[in-house]
């Protein structure tokens, strides 16, 4: 009876403990049980060899079907110091394909294909990259300890029956950390944004498995990341070391580094082309996805509404100012896959009519309800 009462006594310091703690104290703690914010700071690169199961949310067979999974292999180099970064990976498609890719990226510039055939990253493709330099979780940690006044306390949350303490860091990667209240760890970074498709997009990633890598500092074999409680990627580091890489890696041809420019300040414009296919059939062309639109007597009919809102109201706009006497009639959606139905919000909001398979009608009323 004594050990038990003692085992509630030591529990209930350690809630009150964390409840005095600041946010800093909070992040601070989680840097210590990595082996230290010297040890931390101390890693300006680190390489990984990974194996991973990428899962295709919205390109599923059927809306309800499971989504499928791409299995990629490769190895990562991160070199924080020199803001660089080399990804090199074959990826297993679900067609069977299989597809080697080699990105390098320096500064703000970047290049993907094989030495001698590399040609420019795109502007998203690169942020993503810088993007996920920034959010490893040894450097959420940092960023979140070298700015206190982006950081404030959050609602302490039950993790697989595990209490975790959570601070919220804002900035341009705003996110809510849990610590596992027990050890101190980083165990998951959550972030909410919108989503067309979803409506509110609740992006959990998790961190497990931490193992030395050098220096004292420990990181995370395991990281496997739910969209919506649905897992979205698992991926296990088979490797981890923070041995110098080779500069041959990084090497971008002169043509590609001089085009390097800051990454761009908000939404970049959205760029709509109107190209005549035959008389009164017209292809909306932007990005990777296109609109159809034909003109009929009365009324112009869209087919497919895709990718996003921004995109589809773009469509919209350039549309009526090309006929500005003509209704939009009806949008046709011709299946469910998030890249073909991105825009279909838009749609329903403007109060276009909106045409589909039957199979496609309770994902469109999902779509329609989801709240934002």
């Amino acid at each position: 009876m004594r050990r038990f009462a003692v085992a509630l006594t030591a529990i209930a310091v350690t809630a009150a403990t964390a409840a005095a703690q600041s946010p800093r104290d909070v992040v601070a703690r989680g840097l210590d049980a990595i082996g230290g914010e010297s040890a931390v700071r101390a890693l300006g690169a680190l390489t990984t060899d990974f194996y991973s199961a990428n899962f295709a949310l919205g390109q599923s067979e059927l809306p309800a079907s499971p989504p499928r999974a791409s299995v990629v292999t490769g190895r990562i180099v991160t070199d924080w110091r020199a803001g660089r970064r080399h990804v090199a990976q074959e990826i297993r498609a679900v067609t069977g394909a299989v597809i080697r890719q080699r990105i390098a990226i320096a500064a703000n510039a970047g290049a993907v294909g094989e030495p001698g055939q590399q040609t420019p990253l795109a502007a998203g493709a690169l942020a993503a990259q810088q993007q996920a330099m920034r959010r490893m979780p040894h450097r959420l940690l940092l960023a979140a300890l070298d700015d206190p006044g982006s950081l404030s306390p959050a609602p302490a949350r039950e993790f697989r029956g595990m209490m975790h303490d959570a601070v919220r860091m804002a900035g341009a990667d705003t996110a809510t950390l849990y610590f596992d209240r027990a050890s101190g760890m980083l165990t998951v970074s959550e972030t909410v944004t919108d989503d067309p498709i979803l409506g509110t997009r609740i992006t959990q990633t998790w961190y497990t498995r931490w193992q030395p890598v050098g220096g004292g500092m420990l990181y995370p074999r395991q990281i496997d990341t739910f969209v919506n409680g649905q897992i979205a990627v698992h991926l296990i580091n088979t490797t981890a070391s923070a041995e110098p890489a080779a500069e041959s890696l990084f090497a971008l041809p002169d043509s590609i580094a001089a085009r390097a420019t800051p990454p761009a300040a908000g939404a970049l414009e959205i760029e709509v082309r109107m190209v005549e296919l035959a008389p009164g059939v017209w292809r909306a062309e932007g990005g990777s996805h296109h609109t159809l639109v034909v003109e009929q007597a009365d009324q112009l009919v869209l087919v497919e509404a895709p990718q996003t809102t921004q995109r589809v109201r773009a469509v919209l706009d350039t549309v009526r100012a090309r006929w500005p006497g003509k209704r939009i009639g009806v949008v046709a959606m011709t299946h469910h896959h998030w890249d073909h139905s991105g825009g279909i919000r838009e749609v329903i909001a403007e109060g276009i009519p909106l045409a589909t398979h039957e199979a496609n009608a309770a994902f469109v009323r999902q779509v329609a309800s989801a709240r934002r």
